[in-house]
């Protein structure tokens, strides 16, 4: 059953009808479905468990890049190629936005500065996808390059990274979507 963990309990015993005729009745499939229920709980394959995630007033920002020149931005007739750096948080989606050119540290950090003095004060946390710019990607998990985390100790936030391929951990900063007229709304 290994091989295929989405076998139906119904083919499973069809199968073993043709490979043992006699032996199996139709009257046992309700047993054979409650063993296969069973054994995908303890032996199948694990499913990603979500949790709630709860939000706290002055607690946890995030941000991230959207690339824009999909928007077909233009300025004498040349094509705007930009970046957009986006800051919310994730209590009040309160959102500040620089505009930038690429996913560099210097972005990054003037993104972060713009949003917390545009803000007023600096929440708790900050967390970010796995940013080029913030996060030490290689085999070292330091975690995060020293660039960063001086910016951070510099406004007394702590650093926040959302695991490989798990988007919906960034998910405040990154439920947006760019309209075709070039604002940022809601879905």
């Amino acid at each position: 059953m290994s091989l295929n963990a989405g076998l139906e309990a119904k083919t499973l015993l069809e199968a073993l009808q043709r490979a043992h005729p006699g032996e199996f009745s139709d009257g046992q499939l309700r047993t054979l479905q409650r063993q296969v229920k069973r054994w995908r709980g303890l032996e199948g394959p694990g499913k990603e468990v979500y949790f709630a995630q709860v939000h706290h007033p002055g607690r946890l920002c995030q941000s991230d890049f959207s690339h824009m020149t999909t928007l077909a931005v233009t300025i004498a007739g040349r094509t705007l190629e930009h970046l957009i750096y986006h800051f919310v948080l994730t209590y009040s989606n309160w959102e500040a936005f620089t505009l930038c050119y690429s996913e560099s540290f210097e972005s990054l950090s003037e993104g972060l500065q713009n949003a917390l003095w545009e803000l007023g004060g600096v929440p708790q946390r900050h967390r970010t996808d796995r940013l080029g710019a913030a996060v030490a990607n290689g085999r070292d998990m330091k975690e995060f390059t020293a660039r960063y985390q001086g910016l951070l100790a510099h406004y007394d936030l702590l650093a926040e990274k959302t695991n490989p391929d798990s988007g919906h951990e960034n998910g405040d900063v990154n439920s947006g979507t760019i309209a075709s007229s070039g604002r940022w709304i809601r879905p």
